[in-house]
């Protein structure tokens, strides 16, 4: 069995490497302090010691669980929620049934993550849960066409998956959010990480991406590629909350 995860965690790793070669990733800054950089975060979601896989700089495995960093720029078409999904850039979604749980906070603000609906023709903040509510697990339809968001409320400033949408202070456009997909936990599911920055611009923002931690689960159970499947599952650990 051992041998069996180690050959699919470097299929992934090749599949990864291939797939991202044309594609630009936001880069990842270490956390200060005392706040959880994505390694230890996913320590304590998913267990285990975690380094980085294959040849990559930004994908990260602990044997059994491996994460995998979907671009931010450079890919064609939307992502989508669903098993077996080609690695596309993460801004714009598409999309069915999926499960939102927030599993992790490294930040004094408080937000609301929610999504704009791009199919219908004002798209509105539609709110889902509290960031730092851990507990619980929310359900909910989501359209074809859509925009993962944050509402900061303390600041009251919204950030979306499109980085065009983010204008910061100097007028540019900031990426706020990066985004893993979680292979090897559950088979039947598709999971993603999505990290957010809470405040925006060079001189404002740390972009660590530890702000908010969402995790995303397709709630219908569908077949996963064989692959994927070898790597087994793992048990979850909760998360906990810190301020900055």
């Amino acid at each position: 069995m051992k041998n069996a995860r180690i050959l699919a965690v470097s299929i992934l790793a090749g599949l990864a490497a291939t797939a991202q070669a044309d594609m630009s990733f936001t880069a990842v800054r270490p956390a200060p302090g005392s706040e959880l950089g994505h390694q230890a975060i996913l320590t304590q979601l998913y267990g285990g010691t975690w380094s980085t896989m294959g040849l990559s700089t930004r994908d990260y495995t602990n044997g059994t669980v491996s994460v995998v960093r979907y671009a931010d720029e450079g890919a064609t078409g939307v992502q989508s929620i669903a098993i077996g999904a080609a690695p596309n850039v993460d801004q714009l979604w598409s999309g069915s049934n999926v499960r939102v749980q927030a599993r992790a906070k490294y930040a004094g603000d408080r937000h609301t993550f929610g999504w704009f609906d791009d199919t219908v023709e004002s798209p509105t903040f539609k709110p889902i849960v509290s960031t730092s509510n851990f507990s619980e697990t929310t359900d909910i339809m989501v359209s074809d066409s859509f925009r993962w968001a944050l509402n900061d409320i303390t600041t009251g400033t919204t950030w979306t998956s499109r980085a065009s949408d983010n204008i910061g202070p100097d007028g540019k456009s900031y990426d706020q959010l990066v985004t893993y997909r979680v292979y090897g936990v559950d088979p039947n599911q598709a999971i993603w990480l999505l990290c957010w920055e809470d405040r925006i611009g060079a001189s404002r923002a740390d972009y660590d991406y530890n702000d908010s931690v969402i995790e995303l689960r397709t709630s219908t159970a569908v077949p996963a590629p064989g692959a994927m499947a070898a790597l087994g599952l793992a048990g979850l650990v909760g998360s906990r909350r810190r301020s900055r």
